[in-house]
């Protein structure tokens, strides 16, 4: 996981973004229109430890209470319910796998070793969340749970991590990462379960969004060149498209698909050095910083004809500053006083 520079997951089990977040502004988070919007976020307690929460129309919800750190992941709303996936630790140091409810959480794992959540989805009135748990023998096991209910999608022999989730009827697809035995990462996708791999592990790759729309298949990560450079990366049934010209480093953290066209958020690195907050439409790339600091789009979502994206924007003091653009214009949500960071943004 660690040669994948802006892979997810590297940095939220390291617990690097996510270190605090500002009381959000109710104007900035209501569109002209009168739509609202939803983020998955977190605030900084007294103590330091970070809170789980969520905003909604510009009210803030906290999910925990500080007393043991906790992050949000991800985010779904169905009509009037918010669903908020994640995990908390315990004092022990576990982090617990959980999904929160309008504020109520639901438990996924013991506490008894490591879980994360890092999915939801919603379908036919089931909660499906994709995430992984560690095993006895340290190696973390891709899972997905269904109302609560675990399924083991990898066999715990190396590394495996599922990091996002969609369902369509009765299937359920699951996109994510396996190291091989020799700790090559793998992007792969399940289906009901069974595995499917999107590159033959000559370079590691990493597989974080998944959608299913219109009958295709659409996942997007990144694939490491023969030069060892990070080409952002999404397939369409199978078949590879490189958004990315490999010349540097670059990745996709979520996708969004609206009628025929093909949205992927993420950040490509610039001549400085810095990452640049980026997103595709159908493969054309758009810049949505300079590339005078680091930020990155971890989310995106469609609302008609309008393009919403979600992330961070380094400031001078080197804090991460939480944004939104909206088809391309900047809304600061924090004042950079400390880090914070937008990881799911919904509008409706």
């Amino acid at each position: 996981m660690t040669r994948n520079f802006l892979f997810c997951f590297s940095f939220l089990i390291a617990g690097l973004f996510l270190t605090g977040c500002s009381q959000q502004d109710t104007e900035a988070l209501t569109t002209s229109s009168g739509t609202s919007l939803y983020l998955a976020n977190n605030l900084r307690s007294a103590s330091g430890n970070n809170i789980a929460a969520y905003s909604a129309n510009g009210t803030t919800t906290n999910l925990t209470n500080g007393s043991q750190s906790a992050y949000s992941t991800s985010l779904f709303v169905s009509g009037s319910d918010v669903y908020v996936a994640g995990y908390e630790y315990t004092s022990d140091g576990y982090p617990i796998a959980k999904y929160w409810k309008n504020g109520m959480a639901i438990s996924l794992s013991d506490g008894s070793t490591n879980a994360y959540a890092s999915s939801v989805s919603l379908s036919e009135g089931n909660v499906y969340v994709a995430g992984f748990v560690d095993n006895s023998n340290g190696n973390s096991v891709a899972v997905y749970w269904k109302n609560g209910k675990i399924t083991l999608l990898s066999d715990g022999t190396s590394n495996a991590f599922a990091n996002s989730i969609s369902v369509s009827g009765n299937d359920v697809y699951v996109a994510g990462t396996v190291q091989t035995t020799t700790g090559r990462n793998v992007a792969v996708y399940w289906k009901n379960g069974s595995m499917n791999a999107l590159t033959d592990g000559s370079t590691d790759s990493f597989a974080n969004a998944i959608a299913f729309s219109n009958g295709n298949l659409y996942i997007a990560g990144n694939v490491y060149n023969r030069n060892d450079i990070s080409v952002a990366t999404y397939w369409k049934n199978g078949s590879t498209t490189n958004l990315s010209d490999g010349n540097s480093n670059a990745t996709v953290n979520a996708i969004a698909i609206s009628g025929n066209d093909f949205y992927a958020a993420g950040a490509v690195t610039g001549n400085s050095g810095k990452y640049i907050a980026t997103y595709w439409k159908n493969g054309t790339e758009n810049t949505l910083t300079d590339g005078s600091t680091d930020a990155e789009a971890k989310a995106v979502y469609i609302s008609g004809n309008d393009i919403y994206l979600a992330g961070y924007i380094t400031n001078s003091s080197g804090n991460k500053t939480a944004v939104y653009w909206k088809n391309g214009a900047l809304v600061n949500l924090t004042d950079g006083s400390t880090d914070a960071l937008i990881n799911a943004i919904v509008v409706k």
